[in-house]
């Protein structure tokens, strides 16, 4: 019954990074698994003139390694306590379980393109961020705030 409860806590929230990800299973857990993604065709069509050509759409294969990791951690309570909740203070716990796993994967998938300055696979090979875009980050305060909407309204 907890685990149900569990699945359906994580499964209560939608997650942003959802809809521009691709989840997927690996028959294995190695420790070098490799993985390829044909990409290309899929991108902005160009605009086509009156009688004008269609062009080829070009298809590339990228070849990366991938890594599985276990996440996870236990929740050590006896039975008696379980009885004995009163109040109860333990009956959110497979909720909170849920939650943890949704934020974890959150992270997960932020700091992937979040600190990713490597060639992006669209495009012509540019960066998707710039090397130091953050080496400045200050704390949150009003004077970084306004620095920040400053830099963003120069754009």
């Amino acid at each position: 019954m907890l685990d149900r409860q569990l699945v359906a806590a994580y499964k209560a929230v939608e997650a942003a990074w959802r809809p521009f990800t691709k989840m997927t299973t690996l028959s294995k857990i190695d420790e070098d698994a490799r993985r390829f993604a044909i990409y290309g065709g899929d991108n902005l069509l160009p605009r086509v003139g009156e009688k004008g050509e269609y062009l080829a759409s070009p298809r590339n294969e990228l070849r990366y390694l991938i890594q599985v990791n276990k996440r996870g951690r236990q929740f050590d309570i006896s039975w008696e306590s379980l009885i004995n909740d009163d109040l109860g203070a333990l009956r959110d716990t497979p909720e909170r379980f849920g939650r943890a796993a949704e934020r974890t994967e959150h992270r997960i998938v932020t700091s992937l393109y979040a600190s990713d300055v490597g060639a992006h696979v669209e495009g012509n090979g540019g960066n998707l961020y710039q090397v130091g875009v953050n080496a400045a980050a200050t704390v949150l305060s009003v004077p970084a705030l306004e620095v920040g909407v400053q830099t963003m309204n120069m754009f």
